[in-house]
């Protein structure tokens, strides 16, 4: 917390969160509130501003070494409870029944194990609040993190707020929101089994078991590429690679050796092939890794090697003749070599892993409250409509959305009143995509802000302000621009819209290039295609050289 209402500001209270527990808080939690957090990074150092107290903090980020790190986090909340309580690991979740009032009161979990379903397991008891029951889209959908508010009441520090996070949604927060935030750390992982604590009457504390998903980190292998004459070599795979050193004279590639980086952090040097004239490749900074690998091939062996990293290109080293080959873009980085070698490099190949980071479909919000039925339109490609019935408060809304050139209309989210308005909005896609929404809440009437209804709704999009609709009173909500296009939305609806969340992608052309090329001589009549929608197909004339190309392309 920043104290800020009287000169000088300074920083009133600390808190600081590990991948296992929370340290903290210290000092006094008054004032403006922060919170310094980048997803799937740890801090590996701090910087800031100080006279005769603390006036400034911030953190230095880099990347977390192993994929996953570790297994067990939490619990968080009180230290108290009369049931410790500890439900293993499972092989997933398919359930989940939560029972709240201002407070967390139980919490029931069933599991899944080997395709069986296993429980519920049940702690704490139902004083007589409210439940709300997840069910997960199991296998496809899976728990990613849980976050929530931690508070003394009657002197006994409890769950007050639990808020459930999955690979698809967030389940809005269950209890009330107020006290000490606390969140599990982003593993890339799912959770498969809880643990924690609990009395008779309030969920004191949980923690979760975490376990890789295997499909979302899949290693592809590309190659070898060159000749068949030489010994085979095989590196494996490792978690990075730091050095390669590239020996080679006016005709080929002699030798290759590689500094990788293993599961224990340590450096392991290997080398392939013969003494020659020493090229130096150094990755220096923490977050630059190999996405791909250019070379040419002639008679007798390798000729060039080109290194491509997501922030430059290294090379040529060698002579450009011969055969060219390269690696396709996987959208991963390279963990490992493999090849052939004699007195010359002869072939080449590597494997890839995804970056689980690089374009992560994101879920924001929902934002509003727990009332009313929950719907999912699912992710698209994109928003080319959108729909909404609206007068002091938003009736139902509605889109229509791209997926694959195809435009698919959503049910309607809502209810209907003939006396309210509806207005219709249709982007000029795909120039024109939805980056961002705002808008206001406000209770159910009984002062009751759980079960709140969504008052005005504003879109944003590249272009423009679409809105607001609705009457801006209540509480303001806002998901802001990051970078990223809306690609589908969510939320619980009844007879109005009661709340809405994103599906929120990275902007392709944002990463890494607009254009490229061209690539050849400089003669000929210069020809521009220009831009468009996709690329549907191609023909190419060709013999010993290239006669000519048709493209087939799709616009919309």
């Amino acid at each position: 917390h920043i104290r800020n209402y009287r000169i000088p500001t300074f920083i009133q209270s600390l808190k600081f969160d590990t991948n296992n527990r929370t340290y903290g808080p210290f000092g006094f939690e008054q004032g403006q509130f922060f919170r310094s957090q980048v997803d799937g990074r740890r801090i590996i150092g701090f910087h800031g501003n100080c006279g005769a107290y603390l006036d400034s903090i911030g953190a230095h980020f880099g990347p977390i070494s192993h994929a996953f790190p570790f297994e067990v986090v939490g619990p968080f909340g009180g230290d108290y409870g009369t049931n410790i309580w500890d439900d293993g690991k499972h092989t997933d979740v398919r359930e989940i029944v939560v029972g709240f009032d201002s407070t967390i009161n139980f919490i029931s979990v069933l599991y899944d194990k080997h395709g069986r379903p296993v429980g519920p397991f049940t702690h704490g008891t139902n004083g007589g609040g409210k439940t709300y029951r997840i069910k997960l889209d199991y296998p496809s959908e899976y728990l990613t993190s849980i976050s929530g508010y931690i508070g003394e009441v009657s002197g006994l520090t409890i769950l007050r707020s639990l808020t459930i996070h999955t690979n698809e949604k967030c389940y809005i927060p269950f209890g009330t929101a107020e006290g000490r935030y606390f969140s599990f750390p982003y593993t890339g992982g799912k959770i498969v089994g809880f643990h924690g604590s609990c009395d008779s009457t309030h969920l004191g504390s949980i923690g979760a078991y975490y376990e890789p998903i295997p499909h979302t980190h899949p290693s592809k292998v590309f190659g070898p590429f060159g000749g068949d004459s030489g010994d085979p070599w095989d590196d494996g795979r490792y978690i990075d690679i730091k050095r390669i050193v590239v020996r080679y004279d006016g005709s080929f590639i002699h030798s290759i050796a590689f500094d990788y980086v293993d599961d224990n952090g340590s450096i392991r040097s290997i080398r392939h092939g013969r003494i020659g004239t020493r090229g130096r490749i150094k990755i220096d900074d923490v977050d630059e890794y190999l996405t791909s690998i250019s070379a040419y091939f002639h008679l007798g062996g390798i000729t060039s090697l080109t290194f491509q990293t997501n922030k430059k290109t290294i090379g040529p080293i060698g002579e450009e003749k011969g055969w060219h080959f390269s690696s396709p873009a996987t959208g991963g980085k390279i963990v490992g070599f493999f090849g052939r070698s004699d007195k010359h490099l002869e072939a080449i190949g590597a494997y890839f892993e995804p970056i689980s980071h690089l374009y992560p479909v994101k879920s924001i919000g929902p934002f509003g409250g727990l009332g009313g039925h929950a719907w999912y339109d699912g992710k698209f490609n994109g928003v080319i409509e959108v729909q909404v019935m609206h007068d002091d408060v938003i009736r139902h809304i509605m889109f229509v959305y791209d997926k694959s050139g195809e435009e698919v209309r959503s049910n309607r989210h809502g209810g209907h009143d003939k006396d309210a308005r509806i207005t219709r909005v249709r982007l000029d896609y795909p120039r024109e995509y939805l980056t961002s929404i705002s808008g206001y809440k406000r209770d159910d009437g009984n002062k009751n802000i759980n079960n709140a209804i969504i008052q005005s709704l504003t879109f944003h999009s590249n272009r423009r302000r679409i809105g607001p609709f609705g009457k801006e009173t209540g509480n303001y909500f806002w998901y802001p621009a990051t970078g990223s296009k809306i690609i589908g939305f969510y939320g619980t609806c009844g007879k109005t819209l009661n709340s809405i969340g994103v599906y929120a992608e990275p902007i392709p052309h944002l990463y890494p290039f607009k254009t490229v090329g061209a690539f050849g001589g400089s003669g000929g009549t210069p020809w521009d295609d220009g831009v468009h929608t996709d690329v549907r197909g191609f023909y190419v004339i060709a013999s010993n050289i290239i006669h000519s190309i048709r493209i087939a392309y799709d616009n919309s």
